[in-house]
């Protein structure tokens, strides 16, 4: 008497030896990706898909940074202004001084016949959030390739540089 089990329960490979082909395969991929950094077409294709994701995972963050700031205190934002005002008004000679040194600047360049210094360009961006990593302090921001940010860029901020554009996305850098 031949009794085989139906097609329905038919063994396929041991689990442990799955196990053990995924887990080199997983292994292989990180390493071959961390060399040759071949897979970056496809993760940058994946975020395309994720991006939306993510998004609609921190509106409710989004709501409560909103929320708080929505029902900031009056007399905190009054007292703001008025700093503000005051600065605004210590920093108006400092200003002029720099537009006279700046014609002056202007004047010397072509008695001497310098060329003119490049104008530094940059542009402002959001951080969206913090990732969490316990190696390295990192963020996302809201811009991305679309517009014109580049892996390598420097960071800064009004103390100076904070730090570097690692990985940058179709939608966001990281």
């Amino acid at each position: 008497m031949d009794h085989q089990p139906p097609p329905f329960f038919k063994r396929g490979p041991a689990p442990l030896a799955l196990l053990s082909f995924y887990v080199t395969l997983s292994v292989a991929l990180l390493v071959v990706d961390a060399r040759l950094q071949t897979l970056e077409v496809l993760r940058q294709a994946l975020s395309l898909f994720t991006h939306p994701v993510q998004q609609f995972a921190h509106l409710p963050a989004q709501f409560l940074d909103n929320a708080t700031g929505y029902f900031a205190s009056l007399p905190r934002l009054q007292d703001e202004n008025a700093q503000l005002k005051r600065a605004r008004l210590e920093n108006v000679t400092t200003l002029l001084r720099t537009q006279q040194v700046e014609v002056e600047n202007e004047r010397l360049r072509k008695l001497l016949a310098v060329k003119e210094r490049q104008q530094a360009s940059g542009q402002l961006a959001q951080i969206l959030y913090a990732a969490r990593d316990p190696y390295s302090r990192r963020i996302v921001i809201d811009k991305g390739q679309q517009d014109k940010v580049v892996a390598g860029q420097p960071i800064i901020d009004d103390a100076g540089v904070v730090g570097q554009v690692t990985r940058v996305f179709p939608l966001s850098p990281k």
